[in-house]
């Protein structure tokens, strides 16, 4: 929240639209911590980092000129924020507890997105997809999945595509299982034998998945949705957490054996995601 936003707005517009999410949020911009300015300027779809951070700057001066407001602490703490460090903190989910509260609000918000235009979704299965991600589940993969395939309360998953079984935290597997159960949502029943389902008799594919995922899209505001960051985290955290039981770095051989081959860019990434997890 911003006050006197209207105010702001009329003095400068396009440095008020730079900051319709945060006047949006309920939480006053004052009040923000470095951590919520990092999360909103790495935002990339509201506006360029640098202008973002501009207007939160000038937003912060007129209101010390104009109401006396004093704001010299946090204008200090946004001019330490710099685009390198928010890009490569703001790229990965750290732990799963992180990855799970930020998925289940997206998906609410998603929901409510959708019932706000008149539109009945349902994204069971996107977000089982997503839970799956994290675990090292490909899309191919997951939607290669019978509802036969999930063993013991949802713990653990038969993967065909790849001969494979995975194993999920309590956390997850409840939230498989759950879905597994579920034989119909809104007013229709599931038509599939596969653990991803929908209404329309045709076999899913990765296309079902990607065209059910486009509307949870046109609401969800964290990039990391967007591209491989789920199955990359999950698979930096499973790395990060083997190190810290052994007591030593896992050599490149040891990383093969647990996520196939990886190109160069991956360990070098991976070293990032070290470094971030230390600060």
């Amino acid at each position: 929240m911003i006050d006197n936003y209207e105010e702001f707005k009329e003095y400068d517009m396009r440095a008020a639209l730079d900051l319709s999410g945060i006047h949006k949020d309920t939480k006053n911009i004052l009040d923000m911590t470095k951590e919520d300015f990092e999360t909103f300027l790495a935002n990339k779809r509201i506006n360029a980092f640098s202008n973002k951070k501009y207007s939160v700057k000038k937003y912060l001066r007129w209101l010390n000129e104009n109401y006396g407001v004093d704001t010299s602490d946090i204008y200090f703490m946004v001019s330490q924020i710099y685009c390198d460090d928010v890009k490569r903190k703001n790229v990965f989910f750290y732990s799963f507890d992180e990855f799970y509260r930020v998925l289940n609000d997206e998906i609410e918000s998603a929901y409510l997105y959708q019932e706000a235009m008149g539109r009945t979704p349902d994204f069971n299965g996107v977000k089982i997809g997503f839970l799956l991600q994290w675990f090292g589940v490909t899309t191919e993969e997951f939607v290669s999945v019978q509802l036969s395939d999930v063993k013991d309360i949802g713990k653990r998953i038969y993967i065909p595509l790849s001969d494979r079984e995975v194993l999920l935290n309590q956390k997850a597997a409840d939230d498989v299982w759950q879905y597994k159960n579920t034989t119909k949502t809104l007013n229709w029943e599931y038509q599939q034998s596969t653990l991803l389902r929908t209404k329309k008799k045709a076999d899913v594919t990765t296309r079902t998945l990607y065209r059910m995922k486009k509307n949870f899209f046109k609401s969800c505001k964290d990039e990391r949705f967007y591209s491989n960051r789920i199955f990359i985290s999950g698979l930096y955290f499973r790395l990060y957490d083997k190190e810290l039981s052994l007591g030593r770095e896992l050599s490149r051989q040891e990383i093969k054996q647990i996520r196939g081959n990886l190109n160069s860019g991956v360990f070098i990434e991976y070293k990032t995601y070290k470094q971030n997890m230390t600060k």
